[in-house]
């Protein structure tokens, strides 16, 4: 019986040490759900949406950038109330921490500026986000209109 109750204690202590134990930050380490890009015609911008999860809460990395071959330029955006106007603006990162950060429309959001040809809904657009600690990893973005 004592047996049995020190190999239980020694399980429990065992078990919460590894919970605080995050490794570093890798692809596998990253999940991204719901990417969705906005429909929009050749030559125009659009925004594409998605909420990044750490499967470790304790663990952080950035969002340094994104690329796509679709378009012209791409960039991180947010926005900002000036003066009662919401404006976009590009950021220079995006800090994932606390296990998750949402993009989305009047917020957080990768910006597609210059696109080379339309995307029609139903498309899948493909967006390589380039990761700090995880490195790139590929994403396959569908072309929706967000949900409000």
């Amino acid at each position: 019986m004592k047996a049995k109750f020190l190999l239980t204690i020694l399980f429990l202590t065992t078990t919460g040490a590894m919970a605080d134990c995050c490794p570093e930050s890798t692809s596998q380490n990253i999940h991204i759900e719901q990417p969705l890009v906005r429909p929009a015609l050749a030559g125009k911008n659009t925004g594409a949406y998605m909420t990044i999860k750490l499967k470790c809460m304790k663990a952080t990395d950035t969002l340094l950038s994104a690329e796509c071959s679709a378009c012209e330029t791409v960039e991180l955006h947010d926005h900002i109330n000036d003066n009662g106007i919401m404006r976009m603006r590009p950021v220079a990162n995006i800090i994932v921490k606390d296990g998750e950060v949402n993009f989305k429309p009047g917020g957080l959001h990768v910006m597609l500026m210059g696109l080379k040809h339309e995307l029609k809904e139903g498309e899948i657009l493909k967006i390589r986000l380039n990761f700090e600690k995880a490195g790139p990893i590929d994403i396959d973005y569908t072309v929706q209109n967000p949900v409000a």
